[in-house]
């Protein structure tokens, strides 16, 4: 399955997660599908029975590369994903191979994800810095509504 794009909306244009937009897509999922149960339980049955379900809110686990020619144009694209994933209601659309997958989605928990091991989670390599083309790679955890918009998950 080739993933084609990933699209995060905002006001004016979308935000398109690209290798062309200098964002490379590394880890993606739907997330989990969890049910909250109202039940009750009887001094007098075995178990438990349901009185209603919902689906729980879940997260949309994201994680990108951003690159660029020089670190300021890193900076910059970096800036316009952290500002796209803080909105507090925005959507998100994947295209794989033509299925399309659109949530609604919350304010996001970024974290910086290091490639060597000085620097941990929640810190640039020094590596990453100094590379011919400058990159730097988040760790989105995206809140998300349980029912889609399109798609099955």
């Amino acid at each position: 399955m080739a993933l084609h794009s990933v699209t995060i909306s905002r006001s004016g244009s979308p935000l398109i997660l690209s290798a062309a937009n200098g964002y490379r897509v590394r880890i993606l999922g739907p997330g989990e599908r969890s049910w909250r149960l109202a039940e009750v339980e009887g001094a007098y049955q075995h178990g438990s029975n349901i009185l209603g379900a919902r689906l729980a809110r879940t997260t949309l686990p994201l994680q990108v590369a951003i690159t660029g020619s020089s670190l300021s144009q890193v900076q910059s694209r970096e800036s316009a994903l952290v500002s796209a994933v803080s909105q507090v209601v925005y959507t998100v659309t994947v295209n794989l191979d033509g299925a399309i997958y659109e949530w609604r989605c919350h304010p996001a928990d970024i974290t910086p994800v290091s490639a060597g091991e000085r620097g941990g989670q929640g810190a640039w390599d020094e590596g990453q810095m100094r590379l011919a083309a400058p990159r730097k790679v988040y760790r989105l955890t995206i809140p998300r509504q349980p029912v889609p918009i399109q798609g099955a998950l």
